[in-house]
């Protein structure tokens, strides 16, 4: 049976039929008739998807339909809008009741036109009715004229569902200016994690989102010590700090009392790092000297492997140990790092 012939099928056979479908060949039925997005709507309430959204120079929509979206999978399908590509054949297809032209490949549609952001809002509405205004785990801004960005932001937060679980600004995000940093920080409804890899000025001033587990910077001059004390946290990084060997003694002590109690790992990277001084700076529980290399087992919104080098515990009220130490940095400096661990987590080797 033909794929655009199902809608002729009894309702008991038409979802035995949608069911053995990908998601990317429901899309493409959805787009048949009036009749097919309804079912495709109706169909997808039972199958959980989520968007991961890249506002760049060729804004895209890729559906995810698997439950571990720290790495890729079978099953993914991305829509992509671009500007016309002569390497590429283009055909005329519908899509959410509009005529494109684009490239159609394996579980990927690529729009190509004069104005791609033009073609990312027709994926972009198309895809959030059938799919039921699926959540976002992922925004990631890159290379975009910022208006073009706005613009994509201010849908997400009239969508329907406007939280996202993690947002990444890339370093290629050269444009990125204070009000532009700020807008983002101001209306994405950032609920988990944070990575913003682009330069920052430092007279940057703007608070992080309160229910942050996961932070990284690669500019932080602009951070302040307080920014990172809260109990959510999970994952702190931060380069190229304005932070002191006293600031990262004060640091621990915070995570000794108990106001950081989910924390796992903390890295920043300071000036004249002195991981002795910093041990001697902290007053409030007693140290011990302890020699080994462990890797950090966090993989959660990260991709990079981390090595900490301890050199001191300290031992929590609440049982965990709280190792300090250091590690490299893309080899260019060694960061201050903690890790906090259950004292049978590892061994020293």
């Amino acid at each position: 049976m033909d794929l655009f012939d199902l809608s002729t099928l009894p309702r008991n056979l038409l979802e035995m039929a949608l069911s053995k479908l990908s998601t990317f060949d429901l899309i493409n039925y959805s787009n048949c008739s009036p009749k097919c997005t309804l079912d495709v709507k109706n169909f997808m309430r039972q199958r959980k998807v989520r968007f991961e959204i890249y506002s760049d120079e060729r804004p895209s929509i890729n559906v995810i339909n698997h439950e571990n979206p720290h790495k890729d999978e079978e099953g993914d399908c991305l829509f992509i809008s671009g500007p016309v590509d002569g390497r590429f054949r283009t055909e005329v297809i519908m899509f959410g009741g509009r005529k494109i032209n684009a490239h159609l490949d394996k579980e990927y549609i690529g729009a190509a036109g004069k104005n791609p952001i033009s073609g990312f809002f027709i994926f972009a509405k198309h895809l959030n009715e059938i799919l039921n205004c699926p959540p976002i785990y992922r925004l990631e801004i890159s290379k975009q004229d910022f208006k073009e960005t706005k613009r994509i932001i201010d849908w997400i937060n009239k969508r329907g569902a406007s939280e996202v679980e993690l947002c990444n600004i890339t370093r290629e995000a050269v444009q990125m200016t204070n009000t532009d940093l700020s807008y983002i920080l101001d209306h994405v409804n950032i609920r988990a994690a944070l990575n913003i890899r682009c330069e920052v000025q430092e007279d940057f001033q703007n608070d992080l989102p309160k229910t942050l587990k996961h932070f990284s910077c690669a500019y932080s001059k602009w951070i302040t010590l307080d920014q990172l004390i809260s109990p959510h946290f999970e994952f702190i990084q931060v380069h190229k700090t304005g932070f002191t060997n006293q600031d990262m003694s004060a640091y621990v002590e915070k995570v000794l009392a108990g106001e950081l109690p989910n924390l796992i790992y903390f890295e920043a990277q300071i000036q004249g790092i002195d991981i002795d001084e910093i041990a001697n700076g902290v007053r409030t529980v007693e140290k011990s000297e302890y020699d080994f290399e462990c890797p950090v087992d966090y993989k959660k919104y990260l991709t990079q492997f981390i090595v900490i080098n301890g050199f001191y515990n300290f031992k929590r009220d609440d049982g965990m140990i709280v190792t300090i130490g250091t590690g490299w940095i893309f080899a260019e400096e060694p960061a201050f790092q903690i890790f906090v661990r259950s004292e049978y987590d590892l061994y020293p080797h």
